[in-house]
């Protein structure tokens, strides 16, 4: 259900946290981020147009600094959508449940779409291949997605538990205890990092026409 150790399942934030942020919040921000991502360089040169607008007075950093600029928005408004739908639900439904801290929850979510989608973005940009990027970047979420999941109860993938971008997101339990600063630092910081490989990766490379 994706509810930490020691929130109850029938309170309003485990309920919340259950149907939506445990695993459905997340989910969308995973699809947009990932999607956005690999085909913000890979797919516009699998379509042939990436050579197109590299002929325009362009460089390739502000081509790529503009499409992470995009996907960010694009998971922004996403973020708010889910914020406000579920606010308002709360308030119809009389659910006792902290606005900062679903605030804290769904800007979490975004920070954690936001890896995954920077590094398909820093896949694409390497390879030049969408595909490979969506792949990669959804491998690389599901196989996360379960160590965080199993670390707690598998001894020997304990001290990988902090590895999962997962651990980030979930661990301090924003719905209830608001947002961890260090942990939002850390997928910030994530999503920074892959883009600038993804930027020097695509500087590098030779585009494929």
């Amino acid at each position: 259900f994706g509810v930490e150790s020691g929130e109850a399942l029938f309170s309003p934030d485990g309920y919340l946290t259950s149907q939506a942020f445990g695993w459905l919040v997340p989910l969308l921000t995973l699809v947009l981020g990932i999607g956005i991502g690999a085909a913000a360089v890979a797919g516009e040169e699998e379509a042939g147009t990436m050579d197109v607008l590299l002929t325009l007075p362009i460089t390739r950093t502000s081509v790529v600094l503009q499409k992470l600029g995009a996907m960010s928005v694009m998971l922004a408004i996403l973020g708010l959508a889910v914020f406000a739908g579920t606010a308002l639900g709360a308030a119809l439904a009389d659910m006792n449940v902290s606005t900062l801290n679903l605030a804290a929850a769904s800007l979490s979510s975004v920070l954690l779409g936001l890896v995954f989608g920077t590094l398909a973005l820093a896949i694409g940009a390497s390879t030049g291949k969408k595909g490979t990027a969506v792949g990669v970047a959804a491998g690389a979420a599901l196989v996360t997605f379960l160590i965080h999941t199993l670390a707690p109860i598998v001894d020997w993938l304990e001290p990988a538990h902090i590895l999962s971008p997962f651990y980030y997101n979930a661990e301090n339990q924003p719905l209830v205890n608001g947002l961890h600063w260090g942990h939002a630092a850390v997928l910030a910081v994530s999503s920074v990092t892959l883009a600038a490989i993804g930027l020097v990766a695509f500087n590098r490379r030779d585009i494929r026409s």
